[in-house]
C-alpha cells in the first residue's frame, strides 16, 4: 500500500562504528521529540541497559562511556544494530 509507512520501511544508522563514549543514533521514520525505548544487548545476548531516548530532527545520542570494550548491538522497534566499542 504505498503511503503507508511500516516498521520496515524504518531505517536506522548508528555512527560512528566503533563507537569510544557517544553513540549517534539515526531513525529516518521518527517524529519530532519522539521517545523511543532501546536495549542495549551483549554480544551473548544478555539484556545490559534498556533506555528510553528522545529523537530530535531524527537523531538522538547514547552515552557508551559506562560499557566496556566489546561487540553490542542495539535493539529499537524489533531492529538491532551492531556497535563496537573500543577504549
Amino acid at each position: 500500500n504505498p503511503g503507508c509507512s511500516s516498521i520496515d520501511s524504518v531505517a536506522i544508522k548508528v555512527y560512528p562504528n566503533p563507537v569510544n563514549d557517544i553513540l549517534h543514533i539515526e531513525l529516518t521514520a521518527a517524529k519530532e521529540n519522539d521517545r523511543v525505548k532501546i536495549e542495549i544487548i551483549n554480544n551473548i545476548g544478555q539484556l545490559i541497559e534498556e533506555e528510553e531516548i528522545t529523537f530530535k530532527n531524527n537523531q538522538a545520542t547514547l552515552n557508551t562511556s559506562n560499557l566496556q570494550s566489546g561487540v553490542y548491538y542495539l535493539n529499537l522497534n524489533g531492529i538491532r544494530k551492531r556497535f563496537v566499542i573500543v577504549r
